[in-house]
């Protein structure tokens, strides 16, 4: 009975490997190729699909449109790759893309980092998260776009979790394999050989891919900015000096912690606030937290109470767009497009009553609520 019941075990043991071993086999198939047809879809500015790409992506939910005149302006460039070293496979349902890489090529971007910006070596899982205190793509900001020293960008238009192994793996098939070296000789031994490639591994049946041309990095970056719909530009203050506070600061330690640096004159231009000022977080709920800040609707320049000599020329520094030092770079811009935007509701007044308009496009006394005391 007992030789039995072994027998019956080990049929059913050497079935269940034979089973396990075939539904691998099965998961293991061999990468399919596919193909990739490049088109310039800009001035310098390239565009391919690699497999079938899903219907949300980065770029048509941001729905920016390409400012092609300043892309016209930036000027033409030929493909910066090796065409035919680009590869796009479909490995187990996912897509791999592998694009070349020189030897002394460095890269950058793929999102916000806290400790490098240069990110050759490393293994970045994009992913939107809490920041733990490592750059492994885990944060804030990541984005599927890197850009090479020498002078190209490349942009992974998906929504997905991207993992971007940055120059880390060195493949059989290497057309530029590493030298071989004996590890227990040769002290030149690394335990990370230089690789010839960027792999990009996406969890989904396909992706649209941008290559973006110099001849610089920042002409790269030029393109993708103004091909995403050309960024804005952000206020003096937004490119100043920056402090948070601890998360639950009250209205009162904030002023404070704001008096501080004033007396021992440092600069502070933006004073961030933790998610603590929301009644609860995370999620967060959006909503003042009463209990630390008891009047949050309340405007309360305190700051200008000892102005500067800019604040002093200039009373008129704690109005929106401001003056001075705090006076915001877009500012000009906004007026000339206040000022159109007054001239029918003038023309009309003057044809009611006879008076004129403010002829001062640059402060409106009488239509403009932004810059009334």
């Amino acid at each position: 009975m007992t030789t039995t019941i072994r027998s019956v075990v080990l049929f059913l043991g050497a079935v269940g490997a034979v089973s396990a071993g075939a539904r691998s086999a099965s998961a293991q198939r061999a990468p399919r190729e596919l193909a990739l047809a490049w088109s310039e879809v800009a001035p310098g500015v390239w565009r391919a699909t690699a497999g079938s790409p899903e219907r949300v992506s980065l770029l048509g939910t941001a729905g920016g449109s390409p400012q092609r005149d300043a892309l016209a302006r930036v000027g033409s460039a030929s493909f910066p790759l090796s065409r035919r070293e680009i590869v796009a496979q479909r490995v187990d349902g996912k897509l791999v893309l592998r694009f070349p890489l020189g030897a002394r090529e460095q890269l950058y971007g793929l999102g916000l980092g806290f400790r490098a910006l240069q990110q050759r070596g490393t293994v970045k899982e994009l992913h939107v998260d809490h920041y733990g205190g490592s750059d492994n793509g885990r944060t804030h900001a990541p984005v599927p776009f890197y850009v090479s020293s020498a002078g190209y960008g490349v942009l992974i238009d998906v929504a997905r979790y991207v993992t971007v192994y940055a120059g880390t793996a060195v493949r059989t098939d290497s057309r530029h394999p590493p030298e071989v070296r004996d590890r227990n000789l040769d002290k030149r031994w690394s335990a990370q050989p230089t690789s010839d490639a960027v792999e990009v591994l996406v969890p989904a049946s396909g992706a649209t891919v941008y290559v973006f041309a110099g001849p610089t990095p920042l002409d790269a970056v030029r393109r993708y900015n103004l091909y995403s719909g050309g960024g804005v530009l952000p206020p003096k203050w937004g490119l100043g000096f920056l402090h948070r506070v601890p998360t639950l600061f009250t209205a009162q330690q904030a002023a404070d912690e704001v008096a501080q640096f004033a007396s021992r004159g440092y600069p502070l231009d933006v004073l961030g606030l933790e998610p603590g000022w929301q009644s609860a977080s995370y999620p967060g709920t959006f909503v003042w937290d009463r209990t630390r800040f008891p009047d949050p609707d309340a405007f309360n320049p305190d700051r200008y109470n000892k102005p500067e000599q800019a604040d002093i020329a200039n009373r008129w520094t704690w109005i929106p767009f401001g003056a001075g030092r705090h006076r915001c770079v877009g500012a000009g811009g906004v007026q000339r497009v206040q000022a159109d935007a007054r001239e029918p509701l003038e023309k009309q007044r003057e044809g009611r009553d006879g008076n004129r308009g403010n002829d001062n496009p640059g402060v409106s006394h009488r239509s403009s609520f932004l810059f009334r005391r």
